[in-house]
């Protein structure tokens, strides 16, 4: 057995050998082998088929090795004649996907590992699409090995629609091994090799399948009860659909912000904000109808889950947030926020003044600076009142509280971002922006230098007199600044 094993490690080792002739002749063999030391069928024989007895560790690596080494060979797949090629996609490819998954599902069996059924679900799908067979066959086996997970979750949807009590625990798992299943098929597609292109010349092309399985999953979106596992599943599937389907994803995004949305703790709603934001990293402009009617209840459910956090989960949820709103000024969608309340900017002034975390800090400034750039000369009505009473003392505030370590390079970053924002601040209002930091905000900062508050005149006249020189010379004097001012 551990011979078996090893062979398997060097042939994977050394998988380029069978790229090219007359080594890539020993393909089918080696699947072959794989197959049956899997299977526990005799490729000699194929009629005869007994329980593998791999060791579970062992099993565990011959399903990954395997997945290596189709996704490694899987240009050269068409040696493998047609009749063979069937029949090992059948007969031992989708038999083995399927006892893998009734072994995960079983909570008494002594093999269950979801890692062996991920591998084995997208090798099997890459020996699908990657071989000599029609596409119309591609399409009826992609069918048959997904079956069982499709019927499965529809019965979870009846029992969860139709009992009073529920085993909600059981179903979720169930439901989230379908939805799973799914998603570890799609990652035989790449971004080059996108679902709706594959097979052109038939009328079903494969994202076919994965748009008629997201339908049904959505559909849990009229269901209140909040399942976990299930959750976690769809939004990683989204993820996966969003890279391969490309807009057929966006109809189903309102129903399945909605079911992610019940689960407000810090991971979810990190990961759900993940989710949108490579959403509108790769849709841009198709996705501002979405946005501006969903992004109002993520706010509002962040907004009310960040007081109630500590530590890491509060960073963790911050940051995603931050990026989103990054991605948004980054792709030009500001009339997405322009649309919203205020209020999506007061984490980011709170993140600029209160976090100790400096990469936050430097992302809430660059998202300062991007919206003074875009909105500075022309943006909402309440814009300069928004600049002036809020982002211009977030430039100042963070920078002089005792936590903001100017001897840290990653600090530094964040201080030049502030600087970068106060300076195109005066770029776009001028004199105006003087007239402001002159008269009303410099003399009522708290300014601890030499115990002087408020801050004498001398020190506003030098500030605002740097303010008009070039970028970098006011970067270095702003260092010099608060480090005085923290003294």
């Amino acid at each position: 057995m551990l011979s078996n094993y090893n062979f398997f490690e060097v042939v994977v080792r050394y998988d380029k050998l069978f790229l090219r002739e007359p080594y890539s002749n020993y393909i089918p063999d080696l699947m072959l082998a794989f197959l049956g030391v899997l299977n526990g069928s005799n490729y000699e024989d194929k009629q005869e088929r007994t329980e593998s007895h791999l060791p579970r560790e062992a099993r565990s690596r011959v399903c990954y090795l395997l997945s290596q080494f189709v996704r490694a060979v899987k240009a050269c797949l068409s040696v493998i004649p047609s009749d063979l090629y069937h029949e090992l996609s059948l007969s031992e490819f989708c038999f083995l996907a399927h006892k893998l998954r009734e072994e995960f599902l079983d909570i008494n069996s002594s093999l269950r590992l979801s890692t062996d059924v991920r591998y084995i679900y997208e090798a099997t799908t890459t020996f699908i699409i990657n071989g000599s067979l029609d596409h119309r066959i591609q399409i009826v086996m992609m069918d048959f090995l997904l079956n069982h997970d499709m019927d499965a979750f529809k019965t979870v949807l009846d029992q969860v629609q139709r009992e009073a009590e529920p085993d909600i625990v059981a179903l979720d798992k169930v439901a989230a091994h379908s939805v799973n299943a799914f998603t570890w098929c799609s990652e035989a597609f790449s971004n080059r090799l996108e679902m709706r292109v594959v097979g052109p010349e038939c009328e079903t092309p494969h994202s076919a399948l994965f748009v008629q399985a997201l339908e049904i999953f959505v559909k849990f979106a009229e269901i209140p009860t909040v399942l976990p596992e299930f959750q976690r599943a769809l939004r990683r599937y989204c993820h996966r659909l969003a890279f391969c389907l490309d807009k057929d994803i966006l109809q189903f995004m309102p129903a399945i912000s909605k079911t992610l949305l019940r689960s407000r703790d810090a991971t979810s709603l990190s990961e759900n904000w993940f989710l949108i934001n490579q959403m509108t990293s790769k849709f841009k402009e198709d996705i501002i109808p979405f946005l501006k009617v969903e992004f109002q209840p993520m706010i509002r459910a962040t907004v009310a889950a960040l007081p109630n956090l500590v530590g890491g989960q509060e960073i963790q949820l911050q940051r995603s947030y931050f990026s989103f709103i990054a991605a948004v000024c980054e792709n030009h969608l500001v009339e997405v926020l322009s649309s919203q309340d205020t209020n999506f900017m007061q984490p980011i002034i709170q993140g600029a003044t209160e976090l100790n975390d400096p990469m936050a800090q430097k992302d809430c400034y660059s998202i300062l600076k991007k919206l003074v750039e875009l909105w500075g000369n022309n943006g909402p009505p309440d814009f300069d009142e928004f600049l002036y009473n809020q982002i211009v003392p977030a430039c100042f505030k963070g920078p002089l509280r005792e936590t903001f370590d100017l001897s840290d390079a990653q600090t530094l970053l964040a201080l030049n971002e502030a600087s970068a924002c106060l300076k195109l601040i005066y770029d776009q209002k001028g004199e105006e922006a003087i007239e402001f930091l002159q008269s009303q905000y410099l003399p009522r900062l708290d300014f601890r230098s030499n115990y002087f508050r408020p801050m004498p005149a001398p020190k506003i006249l030098e500030f605002c007199q740097a303010l008009r020189m070039e970028a970098k010379l006011f970067k270095q004097f702003l260092k010099a600044f608060f480090l005085e001012g923290k003294g």
